[in-house]
């Protein structure tokens, strides 16, 4: 199936799953964030939305030298930055190990309990 471009313009809704410890944790920094930033409309949704996109932007290194040439960064600073960046992505991929293993973990809790 292919979009066209209208459809990949619109919003889309996902669900997701959280354990309610993390959901706390969640609401209260968008709590703190709305402060920070001075905007009532930062809720789960955007706040999971902008997330989302972070982790888009680091999995792109050309993006990396794109923000380091726009900001006219010098080479060393350049590949500090990828090297945030790298960082930002193994442990990004840490916790996805992690959100499946508790998952399945729940789950066959869950499972067994019925």
């Amino acid at each position: 199936m292919t979009a066209n471009a209208n459809e990949l313009d619109e919003i889309h809704s996902v669900s997701t799953r959280l354990r309610g410890y993390d959901l706390v944790l969640l609401e209260q920094a968008i709590a703190r964030w709305k402060m920070e930033i001075g905007s009532r409309r930062i809720d789960t949704s955007v706040a999971l939305n902008a997330a989302a996109l972070l982790v888009l932007r680091a999995s792109d290194p050309n993006l990396v030298r794109e923000h380091a040439e726009k900001q006219g960064m010098s080479d060393a600073e350049t590949e500090k930055l990828a090297g945030f960046y790298k960082w930002f992505q193994e442990e990004y991929f840490d916790v996805v190990r992690d959100v499946i293993a508790t998952r399945k973990r729940l789950d066959g809790r869950l499972k067994r309990g019925a």
